[in-house]
């Protein structure tokens, strides 16, 4: 009975130091785990552009050089005498009317479907670009969700399944390209106004190289980008969340290889942008982002579907509000769009109603933080990349 007593009496003890691990040295390692895991924070702060290639003297993508604008547009329409086109320039704002079919006086931004332009006009035909394969394909033949377009190739060869029609769409106008005005004044707006303020944030970082597993918010910010003397952006600044608006705040997950987060769709993505001045929303649908990490920031690429009409529109508000400097002529670039889009196939026409697109983009290390002052931040949906996150993170707005 003796021994008996004290074997009760070890393996009691042995219990309640198995319990005392469980209890206090367990949660903290669990605890010391946790801590180890890094959140990012990123904040949009240039680089902004449509993805190709372009190259300088255009032969390349753009044999026939550039499109023509509006007004040379409208200079190619042949009319009957002198005066007839006198009478025709009067009041016709930079030569965005058409007299159409009827008689009717159309302007050529409201009713593109109307005009058919006698200037020539045509697609970029370069076959390389950055980008993301977006419809699943490794050719671009038509799906059930998609139409049938030729795939891009990545610069170094490594991707040959780029989907980026948009390319093709704004490869040939002056000031779409890179050496155009209007992606020089939207990139100085990512810096300047207030609606430009993109967030990225990762969260549950194990590794920056490689990481199955990341957790990523993408929300509209609220305060100034500062750079320095240099004028490099200064990394590390805070970053209010724009809580106000939740249709800005979007959730998705993504995972971490070689250094590259690579993230999961997100169904409907709408964000705020001041381009030349004129604000709204742009929208991206099934928006997924490929960003290699550095130490001050990230850089890469937001894949999506632009739906051509809401696309369009927003063009036509921004780009196509100066003509002059844009160069972008209205009804050419509506017809090319619809001409090229290759997602979102409504089931009971055929037609495709999105373009793939693939931006660059550049980011700035930030700490994104919450305003205690302001609402909180709306529920995160259990489910990514369907219609609920609709329902969690915006509601219905009309695009500019």
């Amino acid at each position: 009975m003796k021994s008996e007593g004290f074997g009760f009496f070890r393996k009691s003890k042995r219990i309640l130091k198995s319990r005392l691990f469980l209890s206090v040295v367990l949660p903290t390692l669990l605890l010391s785990a946790s801590a180890r895991a890094e959140t990012i924070g990123l904040v949009v702060t240039g680089g902004w552009s449509i993805a190709g290639h372009y190259t300088t003297d255009m032969k390349l993508e753009c044999p026939n050089g550039y499109n023509p604008d509006t007004i040379s547009s409208w200079k190619a329409i042949k009319f009957n005498s002198d005066a007839e086109r006198d009478a025709d320039w009067v009041g016709n704002h930079e030569g965005n009317f058409r007299t159409v079919e009827g008689g009717k006086r159309v302007h050529v931004g409201f009713a593109p479907q109307l005009v058919n332009e006698t200037a020539p006009s045509f697609d970029a035909i370069g076959t390389m670009s950055e980008g993301l394969n977006l419809d699943g394909t490794a050719d671009g033949k038509e799906t059930d969700r998609t139409c049938k377009h030729n795939k891009l190739s990545s610069p170094d060869g490594a991707s040959k399944d780029i989907d980026n029609q948009l390319y093709r769409s704004v490869g040939c106008f002056r000031g779409t390209r890179p050496e155009g005005v209007f992606f020089q004044y939207w990139n100085a707006e990512f810096e300047t106004a207030a609606p430009d303020r993109w967030l990225i944030e990762i969260k549950g970082v194990d590794s920056r190289v490689n990481d199955t597993h990341v957790d990523v918010m993408v929300a509209h910010g609220l305060d100034k980008v500062v750079k320095d003397a240099s004028g490099k952006f200064l990394p590390s600044l805070s970053q209010r969340v724009d809580t106000m608006i939740p249709r800005y705040v979007y959730y998705t997950t993504g995972r971490i290889e070689n250094g590259v987060l690579i993230t999961d769709p997100i169904s409907d993505m709408r964000m705020p942008s001041t381009a030349i001045t004129d604000t709204g929303e742009i929208g991206f649908q099934q928006a997924r982002w490929r960003l290699k990490l550095t130490d001050t920031g990230a850089k890469g690429i937001l894949g999506a579907y632009q739906d051509t009409d809401r696309f369009f529109r927003f063009m036509l508000k921004t780009a196509g509000n100066k003509p002059r400097a844009t160069a972008l002529a209205a009804a050419p670039f509506w017809h090319s769009l619809k001409r090229n889009a290759d997602g979102m196939k409504d089931p009971k026409t055929g037609q495709c109603n999105s373009i793939s697109a693939a931006w660059t983009v550049e980011m700035t290390n930030t700490k994104i933080v919450l305003d205690p002052i302001l609402p909180p931040l709306p529920s995160r949906p259990t489910t990514v990349s369907s219609t609920e996150v609709e329902k969690v993170t915006r509601v219905s707005s009309a695009e500019k």
